[in-house]
């Protein structure tokens, strides 16, 4: 009787044993994998993740010929999701709102291709880079007179405001001194008023440009893409946990090929 006493009790002590590692392996799983369930996660709503951008930038975000969100941004949201197991909820709004909005609580991230710079970084927080986005000189095809960045001097240039492209722009404009830097709000309006024959040449990024000859046609670019700027994401400086999460996502991205079949996805002609 003492002997099935004493094997009853070692049972016990073994059944204890593996429910306590299997309890650890599931608690630490939730954590990884299940974040939404982390009461430090803090989200304008409660399993989702409410995303601001400005999808006027293929191929980062646009909208199709059916008005659906689609880009390089959409598909990494998307990504980023599904492993913090939250809903991603898009918001499309103006440009230059976007940071005061996330500032105000309208949204818990900005993914919109945002160039880090140090203006930003003092009100928001920054993810890790996840692209470095050149600037290039576009212009009209059949346009003899500018060949290469020095001939921008004495021209009328156009750019989208409240960029990294405009900063570099403004460097130039510093360096060759143009005839006018005219800044519009999106970058369509800077393409058609290039088309109209109202600027010379616009500065905008790499991506954009191929994109937009790509679709349009009528434009070529010229000299060598210059002035590379860092891609980020942007949080509030209040929500680092929310920042953790989004850079161990986008590290997990990028070990695991996910990242790269984004970038093959988005931006191989």
């Amino acid at each position: 009787m003492i002997k099935l006493h004493k094997y009853l009790g070692l049972l016990l002590i073994i059944f204890l044993l593996v429910s306590s590692i299997m309890g650890c392996a599931g608690q630490e799983s939730d954590e990884t994998n299940n974040p939404a369930g982390d009461p430090s996660l803090n989200t304008k709503a409660e399993g989702v993740l409410t995303i601001g951008m400005c999808a006027t930038w293929p191929p980062f975000e646009y909208r199709d010929e059916n008005g659906e969100l689609i880009g390089f941004d959409i598909d990494m949201a998307n990504e980023i999701c599904k492993e913090l197991s939250l809903k991603a909820e898009f918001k499309d709004a103006d440009w230059q709102g976007l940071v005061p909005s996330l500032q105000k609580g309208d949204y818990d991230i900005l993914i919109s291709c945002f160039a880090a710079s140090e203006s930003r970084e003092e009100t928001v927080a920054f993810s890790d880079v996840y692209y470095d986005l050149p600037s290039t000189i576009v212009i009209q095809e059949g346009n003899s007179e500018i060949q290469s960045i020095e001939d921008l001097k004495n021209k009328t240039i156009g750019v989208q405001l409240g960029t990294a492209d405009e900063m570099a722009a403004e460097e130039l404009n510093k360096q060759l001194g143009f005839k006018e830097l005219k800044k519009y709000k999106l970058p369509p309006d800077e393409f058609l008023d290039l088309k109209q024959g109202g600027i010379e040449a616009v500065v905008v990024g790499l991506p954009y440009a191929v994109q937009t000859i790509r679709d349009q046609g009528g434009f070529t670019i010229v000299g060598e893409p210059f002035a590379p700027q860092p891609v980020v994401m942007l949080v509030r400086n209040d929500n680092q946990e929310l920042l953790t999460y989004i850079n161990q996502s986008l590290s997990r991205m990028k070990e695991d090929g996910t990242y790269d079949s984004l970038i093959q996805k988005w931006f191989t002609i």
